[in-house]
């Protein structure tokens, strides 16, 4: 079996999982969100992180919020020329993967895929499509400022970790809170992924990294109900 059917295989198996469809259950019942343990291999997750390491295409975004607090990319010297306030994140993003990352390709076929889609729908109870997926790099000095992602009636996202080992002094830890006063901070560790609610009254960050020789490597996939 090749590399790319095994984590296809992994991926589909945790996607099925009774612990996922359980975590759902909890965000319906409005939890914020839901650490899940061990999703893949400790092998895939290490041939995810190679590809993601290995990737040429990777870009450092900054960006701000304006006069009527939309976010915008703007340029370096206009980000670090912002008032704090207005500084919403400062990481890398990989928008383009090249062909050879054959774990990771894999392992984003299954998340995007029409027959996930159709499971979520069936499980979440309202009509899901997959919207995007983002990927994202954090070193020193880098994070995301609290906010809700409410924009294209996204309903929940899948945030994966695909980093070396986590300790405590690392940062970027990912802080969720509730309305119901239920908060969480959760440390990114390799081959773990969160489950959150993405509903009016929730809020999420990425707290900065502290850490001059370590990366946190995440993979944020997001669903929606597509609008009318």
């Amino acid at each position: 079996m090749d590399l790319k059917t095994k984590v296809i295989n992994s991926t589909a198996e945790f996607i099925y999982s009774s612990e996922l469809r359980l975590a759902f259950d909890k965000i319906k019942s409005g939890v914020a969100a839901v650490p899940l343990n061990s999703i893949l291999p400790s092998e895939i997750v290490s041939e995810i992180r190679k590809n993601l390491i290995q990737e040429s295409e990777w870009k450092r975004e900054f960006w701000s919020l304006d006069d009527d607090k939309n976010v915008g990319l703007v340029s370096e010297d206009s980000f670090l020329n912002s008032p704090e306030d207005r500084k919403f994140s400062n990481n890398e993003s990989l928008r383009k993967i090249s062909e050879s990352s054959a774990a990771l390709i894999g392992f984003l076929s299954v998340m995007r895929s029409k027959k996930v889609e159709e499971y979520f729908t069936e499980i979440y109870g309202e009509n899901i499509n997959f919207c995007t997926a983002d990927i994202a790099r954090y070193t020193k000095g880098q994070y995301l400022r609290r906010h809700s992602d409410l924009f294209q009636n996204r309903k929940f996202g899948i945030v994966s970790f695909f980093n070396e080992e986590w300790i405590e002094g690392n940062g970027n830890e990912f802080i969720i809170e509730g309305i119901g006063g239920d908060s969480y901070v959760i440390p990114p560790k390799p081959g773990t992924a969160v489950l959150l609610n993405i509903s009016p009254g929730y809020q999420h960050q990425v707290a900065m990294s502290l850490s001059s020789n370590w990366a946190r490597y995440s993979v944020a996939n997001h669903y929606n109900n597509p609008l009318p």
